[in-house]
């Protein structure tokens, strides 16, 4: 008798672990495939807006000593680096107005953005004058289920800053959230940005 209740005890502990087990899987896969892999197509297309510019700085070196106008070349040079820049702000303040702003446009309410770390990012190749910088952020949000969703579709598509959204945790806390469906959202991110070397 206390055998067979030994072994119900265990079977039913195993199901709960491979129901757990299962959840985290799922959930990594989730993250791979939506999240992390379009995060790092779309720093491949910075890194080629990067070469193509640097190509630009090529031609236009080539056709200052050649029959070329420097003065047009230098402006085309211009509009190219402030397109970049736009890509990657050169200030946090910056970022975190573009995050509060969007959101808001949503009508998700901002609770809070809290930079963590700023570091030198792992950006390939070279911008004259700059370094590329990684800040961490974390921002709570409270708005519906379907805001805070077009919200992160939003950074990850449309943002015009680069940034990864590194996770995603949402939730109820009140029971006045469960009658106007309002959620409370975690989301953690990692932004780029250029500083003067």
């Amino acid at each position: 008798m206390i055998n067979r209740v030994l072994v119900n005890s265990i079977i039913r502990n195993q199901k709960n672990i491979a129901i757990l087990l299962t959840a985290v899987i799922s959930t990594f896969i989730v993250f791979w495939f939506f999240i992390y892999i379009p995060r790092s197509n779309e720093m491949g297309k910075i890194i080629a807006q990067y070469e193509s510019v640097e190509n630009d700085i090529k031609k236009i070196e080539s056709m200052a000593g050649g029959k070329g106008k420097l003065d047009t070349a230098m402006m085309a040079l211009d509009e190219k680096l402030k397109a970049l820049e736009q890509k990657l702000p050169q200030s946090e303040e910056t970022t975190f107005r573009e995050l509060s702003t969007y959101a808001n446009k949503l009508g998700i309410d901002v609770i809070s953005i809290t930079p963590k770390d700023l570091k030198q990012s792992a950006c390939q190749g070279s911008i004259p004058l700059y370094v590329c910088m990684q800040i961490s952020v974390d921002m709570r949000l409270k708005g519906t289920f379907k805001k805070i969703g077009e919200y992160v579709k939003l950074l990850q598509e449309n943002f015009p800053i680069l940034l990864v959204v590194k996770s995603l945790d949402m939730n109820k806390e009140k029971p006045q959230d469960k009658i106007n469906n309002t959620i409370i959202a975690e989301l953690k991110l990692d932004m780029y940005m250029l500083q003067k070397k």
